[in-house]
């Protein structure tokens, strides 16, 4: 739990700069899972009710695109390239190391939230500078 709350943290510190920043009127999260909807029951809720506590509701002051890409691995990159050209404010990832590398592939810009315990597989360059 405490993982999934840094998350939503980190997220609406994203949103609250795309906000005060008149990059677009309504920020918008991008959430890319390589899960299915169904195998993901609290993620919707978890994001939802985090950004709320963080003073960002739907539909008024943040918007949020979930893509899932239903356990298909291979329809991942296209999912997160589609979240990137909606213009979103930040693209948070769930369902595993892969959805990271999809979003990493995706964007060099866009600010990438994800929840992998390795720095292994090249999505930072360290735990202190992430880059």
């Amino acid at each position: 739990m405490k993982r999934r709350g840094s998350v939503i943290a980190a997220c609406a510190l994203f949103v609250q700069s795309a906000t005060t920043s008149a990059q677009t009127a309504v920020p918008v999260v991008g959430l890319l899972s390589s899960r299915s909807e169904a195998d993901s029951p609290t993620v919707v809720e978890d994001l939802t009710n985090g950004l709320e506590e963080a003073g960002y509701a739907e539909p008024g002051s943040v918007r949020i695109e979930f893509r899932w890409a239903d356990g298909s691995y291979d329809g991942l990159q296209g999912l997160a390239a589609e979240l990137v050209g909606r213009h979103v404010a930040v693209l948070a990832t769930t369902g595993g190391i892969v959805s990271a590398l999809a979003a990493k592939g995706a964007t060099s810009v866009v600010p990438i939230v994800f929840t992998v315990g390795e720095v292994r597989h090249g999505l930072v360059g360290s735990l202190k500078r992430p880059g």
